[in-house]
């Protein structure tokens, strides 16, 4: 009886996503291990993140006997990128879950023992992700890097980070069936893929893939391995799974961490403060600075560059070389009440020409997330239609801050 439901596709949201530190910039220097760490973690998105990458061609046409003569040349391969949205985990005053990707945005932390903090400087380190989809297919993308992070701090929901993310080349990771065994390497049978004629080991397979191979007639994992290089039909692994035969099928595979089991943080308990221009963040967050809004959005940009995007580097894709550019920015906007015992805060958004501005969300016990926003202009303040209420949009600007560290923090804290 035929089924309604197709059981030929994958499911893009069963995606087991791990991000790992490379040696080599650009390079998959090596597959995930399975263990989270300084180095490498796994990670459960709100969203499956899909990846893109575009073709950069020229089109040309010779005048001639044919009458459609115009064909087009490729040029390169543009920078891949997609999203990452991941929940807010805090953990007191000790890394976030999420910690990982705060640091490969931010650069540097401000550990301190009463809080675990977050801060711009002047370096990124890149990473590759690794995401296997529904446990068959695989997609690897080197060159990694976080260029912009933005929040939608509401009543609704937990926190949750969405960052833009960069990436050189992807690799795809298929399955194919054995055609022979010497040793450490298998010769796979040809892929008879429809509209791809000539296809070939290079296609489903590549350098540092984890593969599993499965026995041909029970289905049992015969165990799992690394491709260590692809040439033609013949994919050479680390060691080749005990018994492996003729007609076992091998598959791409990915070892994961445990996702973290620390709980998000609702939004319900969030708050604005807003105070004197340059206050210190223990005096910033106190009950007399804390104004009512009904959202706030925010967008921090490090405006990374992508150089080598047309760079002569021999290959069609571009090279994992990125600055981070002049135009770093901190800005978003909130919607002020506006109540009649806050009419001052609505005042000095006009007369002060810097103010300090902070932006909680905890979880009302023992774990808060604060963004430290200590010399704020506020560059426009737009009335409301149906009630008194004022939009507020925002720029973080240096002021008299002589560091990064002074111009903005994310703590996380557990009080």
């Amino acid at each position: 009886m035929p089924t309604a439901i197709s059981t030929d596709v994958l499911r893009q949201r069963a995606v087991t996503s791990v991000l790992v530190d490379e040696s080599t910039t650009g390079t998959l220097s090596a597959a995930p291990s399975g263990s989270n760490g300084a180095t490498e973690q796994s990670f459960a998105f709100t969203e499956a993140p899909s990846w893109a990458q575009e073709v950069d061609t020229t089109t040309f046409s010779e005048t001639g006997s044919q009458v459609i003569t115009q064909d087009q040349a490729t040029n390169r391969l543009d920078y891949a990128n997609t999203t990452f949205s991941v929940m807010a985990k805090p953990n007191g005053v000790s890394e976030p879950a999420e910690g990982y990707m705060l640091k490969k945005f931010f650069g540097s932390t401000n550990i301190d023992p009463s809080f675990y903090g977050y801060y711009f400087s002047n370096q990124v380190n890149a990473f590759s992700a690794w995401h296997l989809i529904d446990s068959e297919f695989l997609i690897a993308a080197a060159g990694g890097i976080l260029n912009e992070m933005s929040v939608n701090i509401s009543k609704e929901g937990n926190l949750i980070y969405t960052f833009s993310v960069l990436g050189t080349r992807l690799y795809y990771g298929g399955q194919a069936t054995v055609a022979s065994v010497s040793t450490n390497d298998i010769t796979i049978n040809a892929p008879d893929i429809n509209l791809a004629p000539g296809a070939d080991a290079s296609n489903i397979f590549f350098a540092n893939q984890p593969v599993e191979v499965f026995n041909n007639s029970g289905g049992a994992s015969r165990g799992t391995t690394t491709v260590s290089s692809v040439s033609g039909n013949v994919v050479s692994v680390a060691a080749a799974p005990g018994s492996t035969d003729a007609d076992d099928v091998m598959r791409a595979t990915l070892s994961a961490g445990a996702v973290s089991a620390l709980s998000p943080v609702s939004m319900k308990n969030s708050a604005v403060y807003v105070a004197d221009n340059a206050t210190a963040q223990a005096a910033l967050f106190a009950a007399g600075n804390k104004v009512t809004v009904q959202s706030v959005d925010m967008t921090l940009s490090r405006d990374i560059q992508t150089p080598g995007a047309a760079d002569l580097t021999g290959s069609v894709y571009p090279a994992a070389t990125y600055l981070i550019g002049n135009d770093f920015s901190i800005s978003g906007s909130f919607t002020l009440n506006a109540q009649p015992n806050e009419l001052a805060a609505s005042s000095r958004f006009v007369d002060d020409d810097l103010i300090s501005v902070g932006i909680q969300v905890d979880d009302g016990s023992s774990n808060y997330i604060r963004f430290y926003m200590p010399q704020v202009r506020i560059s426009a303040v737009i009335g409301g239609d149906l009630v008194a209420t004022s939009t507020c949009e925002f720029m973080v600007v240096k002021g008299s801050a002589t560091t990064d560290q002074t111009r903005f923090q994310l703590n996380y804290d557990n009080a």
